[in-house]
């Protein structure tokens, strides 16, 4: 299980820690269905913890950072 922290210092000089227990990584993630301007990706996820969405982060050549958010399902088409 990873662990994600945040400390903020509040004005009353007492810090605040949140944590928050991230899930597991995906498994068996495949891409297929590669073309000049998309791929298909495909994963498996067995962990009993309750998801509310999967988050995608990618990088076209010669462009920033994106990321998708909301997706569902174990599967998704990303346009590059």
């Amino acid at each position: 299980m990873n662990i994600f922290c945040l400390v903020v210092s509040l004005f009353s000089g007492f810090p605040l820690l949140s944590c928050l227990a991230l899930p597991a990584p995906p498994t068996n993630v495949r891409v297929s269905e590669i073309t000049a301007t998309s791929v298909r990706l495909t994963w498996s996820y067995s962990e009993p913890e309750d998801l509310q969405y999967y988050v995608i982060q990618f990088k076209p050549k010669n462009s920033k950072f994106s990321e998708i958010t909301g997706i569902v399902t174990m599967y998704y088409s990303v346009r590059i």
